[in-house]
């Protein structure tokens, strides 16, 4: 189990609530969540993070690596620069990031800046960095949007081989079931488990 919520309530406004007393137990490594704009799965993810106050408990046994795709602030590093000064850290593996950043391509862009790079590449550098991290529990927010298809298929081999728990939020069913072992809905302040195979 990676995942327990007891009670979790919150609400951005008075008429704005996400959770209200949700209970859940999670007996998964690695799960999936769906649903429709607007009802809070990013916020979910902000949740488990520690990153919103709320109400109740959510009980986590991992140390959990939210990722954060904006890499604004190191602009001015080169690719290779960056990595460096990552892998320079006792809380990230070298090997991982630069085995990984050839399946995604991003190693031919290791002397580019960081500021000069597409999305889609800082995105997929945003990635890395969370696959690199030795935390247990990776909090990945729409992984599939805004990237190559290649580099899709390469993230579908990835995810499913970590050695790491997962949540990912994403809007792409398909993907999603390839890359978790189980999915839920979420809707109506609670989180419905979903068929993988249905």
């Amino acid at each position: 189990m990676i995942l327990e919520f007891n009670e979790l309530s919150f609400a951005y406004n008075e008429t704005d609530t996400i959770f209200k007393n949700l209970t859940k137990k999670i007996p998964y490594q690695r799960i999936g969540i769906i649903g429709n704009n607007g009802i809070g799965k990013t916020t979910l993810l902000n949740l488990i993070a520690g990153r919103q106050k709320y109400t109740g408990t959510i009980n986590c046994s991992a140390s959990t690596f939210l990722v954060d795709y904006d890499l604004e602030k190191y602009g001015a590093f080169t690719v290779a620069e960056f990595f460096d000064m990552l892998t320079s850290l006792a809380s990230f593996n070298a090997d991982t990031l630069y085995q990984l950043a050839t399946k995604l391509q991003v190693d031919q862009f290791f002397t580019k800046k960081i500021r000069n790079l597409s999305k889609g590449t800082n995105k997929k550098i945003a990635l890395l960095i969370a696959f690199a991290s030795r935390c247990e529990l990776l909090l990945i927010d729409e992984p599939f949007e805004a990237i190559d298809a290649a580099s899709n298929q390469a993230l579908l081999e990835i995810l499913p081989s970590l050695n790491k728990e997962l949540v990912i939020v994403s809007h792409d069913l398909a993907y999603l079931q390839q890359s978790v072992e189980q999915v839920y809905v979420m809707e109506g302040g609670t989180l419905n488990e979903l068929s993988v195979h249905g």
